[in-house]
């Protein structure tokens, strides 16, 4: 969970200086903004989640919250939520940086690009 804390601060630090980066009011630049704010959303929930469940272990690793340590299934999909919030934060800011490139430079093929050379990273 420490990793993904750490991927998930880093994209967060992406994300807030896109927002301030669009510009205009093209269909691009609608886009980018929407893809940024839902990317910025997921993006704080699964950081949320993960410190939390990070402060968790940490309570149980000393001994307390003994109640926590039995497994649940009621509970286990809370576990995926700082998963479910990288993957969609993740295709969701390159949407967005693809768009920004568009409304920026009217590079469509950059754009085009730069979404195909992000794509390994998302499978």
């Amino acid at each position: 969970m420490g990793n993904l804390t750490t991927v998930l601060t880093l994209l967060l630090g992406i994300e807030i200086p896109q927002l301030r980066a669009i510009e205009g009011v093209s269909e691009f630049a609608v886009v980018a903004t929407i893809a940024t704010s839902v990317a910025v959303g997921f993006t704080i929930v699964g950081l949320g989640c993960a410190i939390i469940f990070q402060m968790l272990a940490v309570k149980i690793k000393e001994g307390h919250a003994s109640k926590f340590i039995n497994d649940t299934p009621a509970v286990d999909w809370l576990l995926n939520i700082p998963k479910l919030a990288l993957a969609v934060s993740c295709p969701c800011t390159i949407v967005s940086l693809a768009c920004i490139v568009c409304v920026r430079y009217n590079n469509h093929w950059s754009a085009i690009v730069a979404v195909l050379a992000c794509l390994p990273a998302l499978v």
